[in-house]
């Protein structure tokens, strides 16, 4: 790791330190530094959430060898198969950070300015980290599906019980109130 690199990673971590909560103990670091030598567009590693995960960009810190002569970096996601730039030159989350929904990716890619047959150097690290999205609320959950392709009739039947042992079935209307607490359920049997 060549000292210029060895630097702004320190810097990068100590900006850190005063965050308290808001840098998770799971969090990752995603990087891109531009050569000076190539004008090709560069590309980080690629990130990955699955459809059960979300990507959680908590800081971003971007720097450029040259105020002048930028070229650009941006970080990227790519959600159906199409890569966006999200954060673009730029150390500004629009909020305290951007939860993305999986199935998605995110990337950071780079191409450097030229000048004089100098080409200057760009900087982005994103901290970020993979969590799992959160449960489903229990109204789907606990919900009763019949069946595409069942081979015969089924029946939906509504039940109550006060103590969640006895099931009684139930007619959908109106009911009056009562003492006990009332629960009911949904079930589906085949004819």
């Amino acid at each position: 790791m060549n000292s210029s690199r060895l630097l702004r990673t320190f810097i990068f971590v100590f900006s850190l330190h005063g965050l308290g909560s808001f840098v998770c103990a799971n969090s990752f670091t995603l990087s891109l530094q531009t050569s000076s030598y190539q004008s090709a567009t560069e590309y980080s590693a690629e990130v990955v959430a699955d459809g059960n995960e979300s990507i959680v960009v908590e800081v971003v810190n971007y720097s450029s060898q040259s105020t002048s002569y930028i070229g650009s970096i941006s970080l990227d996601v790519n959600a159906s198969n199409v890569w966006v730039p999200l954060i673009k030159n730029s150390n500004v989350l629009p909020s305290d950070k951007i939860t993305l929904q999986g199935p998605c990716k995110i990337r950071i890619q780079g191409r450097n300015n030229s000048y004089n047959n100098y080409r200057y150097k760009m900087y982005m690290d994103i901290l970020y980290s993979i969590e799992p999205k959160e449960k489903e609320s229990p109204s789907k959950k606990f919900a009763t599906v019949i069946p595409e392709n069942a081979t015969t009739n089924v029946r939906v039947i509504l039940e109550q019980s006060t103590d969640l042992i006895n099931w009684t079935a139930a007619s959908p209307g109106v009911f009056a109130p009562s003492t006990a607490k009332r629960f009911f359920r949904v079930r589906s049997e085949e004819e």
